[in-house]
């Protein structure tokens, strides 16, 4: 593949390219997240009446999420609270907020992978 690397336009290129790339890849998911929302039984169109009603079904959830950034019963979340608590640092994030650091067991347990 032939690639201008000076002159005007470099940069247009280089993003145009990327754009492509993104375009092209959200393109080809579109049948695969269909599959997956039908597999769940997700909605593929949005009833907007009946919206307001499920909004206030999942209030609490939305006010954890708000609140938190995290859904109260997500896995990840529970066993890193597992790990505070087991660092000794109570049942929730209060202390280790107020640490200068976190022990090396929670920052580990906080690390993808």
């Amino acid at each position: 593949m032939l690639m201008k690397t000076k002159g005007p336009f470099v940069k247009e290129t280089l993003r145009a390219e990327l754009l492509l790339c993104g375009e092209l890849a959200a393109e080809r998911k579109k049948g695969a997240h269909k599959a997956l929302a039908e597999s769940n039984d997700w909605p593929l169109t949005i009833d907007f009446k009946s919206l307001p009603d499920r909004i206030i079904d999942l209030k609490v959830d939305i006010d954890s999420v708000i609140k938190n950034g995290i859904a109260k019963d997500d896995p990840i979340r529970v066993g890193l609270l597992h790990c505070v608590s087991r660092a000794g640092l109570g049942p929730d994030f209060s202390k280790l907020a107020r640490m200068p650091f976190a022990p090396m067991e929670v920052f580990e347990a906080s690390r993808p992978g």
